[in-house]
């Protein structure tokens, strides 16, 4: 079974590249997670993202959900 986490952001015009920057650091610990299996992001020209994250199980996607950095990320990412 494939679980798929979609998520939705809003990028400040001037924030992109603190977002990408924050992308970029999360982006291996994701990969790293037993259970990934795909990330998609598709970003519309207004700004506002969407992210697709799959993973193999549950168990998978709350090692993401209760992943220290990510939960910091997250924070950091209200405010972009």
């Amino acid at each position: 079974m494939i679980i798929s986490l979609f998520g939705e952001v809003v990028v400040k015009p001037g924030k992109e590249a603190e977002e990408a920057r924050l992308t970029d650091k999360l982006s291996p610990i994701l990969r790293s997670i037993p259970g990934f299996v795909s990330s998609k992001n598709y970003r519309a020209d207004d700004g506002e993202e969407i992210g697709i994250i799959r993973m193999a199980s549950r168990e998978a996607l709350d090692a993401w959900a209760n992943e220290g950095v990510h939960g910091s990320a997250q924070k950091i990412a209200d405010q972009i």
